[in-house]
């Protein structure tokens, strides 16, 4: 460890800061914030559900293997809500066979967790509902922000064409409004 680091993080209420060393009981010692102050939280990529770590609903979202940047696009909930229906059908056999040799015979290993095929139909229910909602979104006319911003940018175009058409104003009285009509649409935009 380099001599004098320290974690640094402000101590919250006092006008102080955390003396431990820099990256103390972190996998980073030396650098960064200690494990108190949050340096041992792993830091998340990218991907909405990039901090799953279940072997099995990981698998699955992976092999669906596609990540969506619209935060609006409710895909990847009924993805994720579909690999978990899969990997709890897919335990749901090896569950009860455990639970069935266990209660035959209580020297046999507990099963971890009893299967309720109540939960299966609760995800069901839930995966149908944002299904719903994805397709009331598409046939109700509503866009999407990329489409939004393309048609912003295809009305400042056009209105800049018609304003470069009038011939009686000057190349510098063009440009200025030119310029203003174009940050009045970023502006609309940003709202």
């Amino acid at each position: 460890m380099r001599a004098g680091l320290k974690c640094g993080a402000k101590i919250r209420g006092k006008d102080k800061t955390c003396v431990q060393a820099a990256g103390f009981r972190t996998t980073h010692v030396g650098e960064g914030r200690c494990y108190f102050h949050g340096g041992a939280t792993p830091i998340v990529k990218h991907g909405r559900y990039s901090t799953i770590t279940h072997p099995g609903i990981r698998a699955a979202l992976d092999a669906q293997n596609d990540e969506l940047e619209d935060v609006m696009d409710l895909r990847p909930e009924v993805k994720l809500l579909r690999a978990t229906i899969t990997h709890f059908a897919n335990d749901y056999e090896a569950m009860t066979s455990m639970l069935r040799a266990w209660n035959a015979d209580p020297g046999c290993p507990r099963p971890a967790w009893v299967p309720d095929l109540h939960e299966v139909s609760r995800l069901a229910e839930k995966t149908a509902r944002i299904a719903d909602t994805v397709h009331r979104i598409q046939t109700e006319g509503s866009i999407s922000l990329d489409s939004y911003r393309r048609l912003m940018n295809a009305m400042g175009e056009a209105v800049a064409r018609q304003v470069n058409k009038m011939t009686c104003l000057g190349d510098e009285d063009k440009a200025r409004l030119t310029q203003a009509i174009e940050d009045d649409w970023l502006s609309m935009a940003a709202k």
